[in-house]
């Protein structure tokens, strides 16, 4: 049963991934499924068939944990100094837009 589920998420993963950047040679994989070896050796397995190569983050000198605080983190930045932060290349947006909100108390 489990494996059934890790080969069905590996490969949401990879269709995914062959979706949305069906030209990627590099994949960097980050959260808490970098440290889930069997998940990583299957996705290995089918992102080599597609010449793709799988990394982790740290790779580029990012925790893989800490990856989703540094999203936020460049979020908020953007917004305090109103600049767009959905990029048409990563996003598919129209326009550029400044995202967020602030409420204060």
């Amino acid at each position: 049963m489990l494996q059934t589920l890790l080969q069905y998420t590996a490969c949401t993963i990879f269709t995914a991934i062959c979706q949305a950047a069906p030209d990627a040679s590099n994949i960097y994989v980050c959260g808490g499924g970098v440290q889930n070896q069997a998940l990583m050796d299957t996705l290995e397995t089918l992102t080599s068939r597609k010449n793709i190569a799988l990394h982790s983050t740290s790779k580029l000198n990012l925790d893989p944990q800490w990856v989703e605080a540094a999203a936020f983190g460049w979020l908020a930045a953007c917004w305090i100094n109103r600049i767009p932060s959905n990029p048409h290349h990563a996003t598919g947006a129209r326009k550029p837009c400044i995202l967020g909100a602030g409420h204060y108390a």
